[in-house]
């Protein structure tokens, strides 16, 4: 590794003489002093010296403290000043010029050693210092999310990024005088409470919240907090805001047509259980009046098919709002506990398992309750339990029925598959998949069905105990 250089500034001979010596028996490389700042200033810049020993009072226009501000003008060189004088005066006005060391003349060996080892040291420090800053200033003023600096005691926003700017539409000089309590929408109280969670937990995500721009507009955002560590000041805290704006937009407009078409659906429906009343009942009247055989076999099977709509019209009633609200976590262990019936004896091992699914969710074990007494003949027991995987959870539903046959797995979960509507584990399947849970019969035949409910990572929980 090549002996760091350092430049000389000295115009007394002597001196200069003695310190280039001492400084070669300490391994440094001693570049050609110079007696002058106007030198000082033209070798700093052509030689890039690790460190330059600079006397403050020269001979020439330019003193030693003249000659290092010129110099950090285009460099970024540790300087120690070395000088016969430590009046207050002269002192003040060389920290303004960022020193790492300050030796009085006769410069003692050691001292000389010592100081020029540290200045290396901090200097190495410094840089790191000024890199780490450049680039995470770098992440700050050009990430495309707000960032919000503030005291989370106090409330005060301390700094914000040009995201945050143009996103609320505030300037520089507005954000000296803004708290959280002017750009969250829901009151003080939330703020507080919120605010109250960031000191509790430090690092945090609040979700989706309502902020609000200078204009009043409301901002929908979802919201990340983290402490910054600062030793020995207040802790200051970062928020990062993902504008969801037109998500949410996007989510109430979807959401209102749902409740047009749903309202649509209801009006239609009912008026087709009305004139299928009125078939039913003239069909009857029919039959009962008619004679021939014929006729009656015609008449039957018309009825059957009126009651065949009629019950998946009636079928319709009960999935009509599948989608429409949002999934929220649900204990599947009070789902089973309360599915219908004593026929069976269930055996459940879910431990206050959680998932997070439609708010039909309850349906898909009502119809995996129903499928088993239905099409397993003679079952006696039901089994539900779980097995974790890498990258989710495996969630099962086991009977000790006659299962299903090889060629039928797949197909079961199709539209119109089945003995009673058809549309049981079809709607089974669709549930599940709006939060990305799959399920597949598995099981062998004539040893019951097994069904294979797979639940990502992200969609299952365990409650905690209270």
């Amino acid at each position: 590794m090549p002996a760091e250089k350092i430049l000389i500034v000295e115009d007394d001979a002597l001196i200069s003489a003695n310190l280039e010596l001492v400084l070669t028996e300490l391994g440094y490389g001693v570049l050609p002093p110079v007696s002058s700042g106007e030198d000082a200033v033209q070798q700093a810049y052509s030689q890039r010296p690790d460190v330059i020993l600079m006397d403050i009072q020269l001979a020439g226009k330019m003193n030693g403290i003249q000659a290092a501000e010129k110099i950090h003008e285009t460099s970024d060189i540790p300087v120690i000043y070395t000088t016969a004088y430590a009046d207050d005066e002269r002192l003040s006005h060389a920290e303004l010029t960022g020193p790492y060391g300050y030796l009085v003349k006769p410069v003692q060996n050691r001292e000389l050693k010592a100081t020029i080892r540290m200045a290396l040291y901090k200097h190495t420090l410094d840089q790191l210092l000024r890199e780490s800053e450049a680039r995470y200033r770098g992440l700050f003023e050009k990430a495309i999310e707000a960032i919000i600096l503030f005291n989370a005691s106090s409330k005060k926003i301390i700094e914000v990024n040009p995201a945050f700017l143009h996103l609320f539409g505030y300037t520089n000089d507005d954000v000296g005088k803004l708290t959280l309590h002017d750009i969250m929408a829901d009151g003080p109280q939330y703020t507080d409470t919120c605010c109250e969670k960031i000191l509790a937990e430090q690092n945090c995500l609040l979700g989706e919240q309502r902020y609000r721009t200078k204009m009043r507009d409301i901002l929908y955002v979802e919201v990340s907090t983290s402490l910054i560590p600062v030793t020995g000041k207040e802790a200051v805290f970062s928020i990062i805001a993902h504008d969801i704006t037109e998500r949410k937009r996007a989510e109430n407009a979807l959401f209102v047509a749902n409740k047009k078409l749903n309202l649509l659906g209801s009006i239609t429906r009912h008026d087709i259980l009305n004139n299928l009343t009125v078939l039913l009942g003239y069909l009857t009247i029919i039959r009962k009046k008619n004679t021939d055989p014929l006729l009656e076999d015609y008449l039957q099977r018309s009825s059957g098919a009126a009651n065949l709509i009629q019950k998946h019209i009636e079928f319709t009633r009960t999935y009509q709002n599948l989608g429409e609200k949002i999934p929220v976590w649900q204990n599947i262990e009070a789902i089973v506990s309360g599915l219908p019936g004593k026929e069976v004896a269930f055996r459940s091992s879910i431990n206050g398992l959680e998932i997070y699914g439609d708010p039909l969710l309850e349906k898909v074990f009502y119809n995996l309750y129903d499928n088993s007494l239905r099409h397993g003949k003679n079952v006696t027991e039901i089994r539900v339990h779980y097995a974790l995987i890498p990258d989710g959870l495996f969630l099962f539903w086991e009977d000790n029925g006659i299962g299903v046959p090889v060629d039928m797995k797949e197909e079961i979960f199709e539209r119109g598959v089945g003995k009673n509507t058809g549309m049981g584990l079809f709607l089974v399947r669709e549930i599940l998949g709006i939060t990305d849970i799959t399920i597949a019969e598995t099981g062998d035949e004539g040893m019951g069905v097994r069904f294979e409910m797979r639940v990502p990572k992200e969609a299952y929980r365990f409650a905690k105990k209270t």
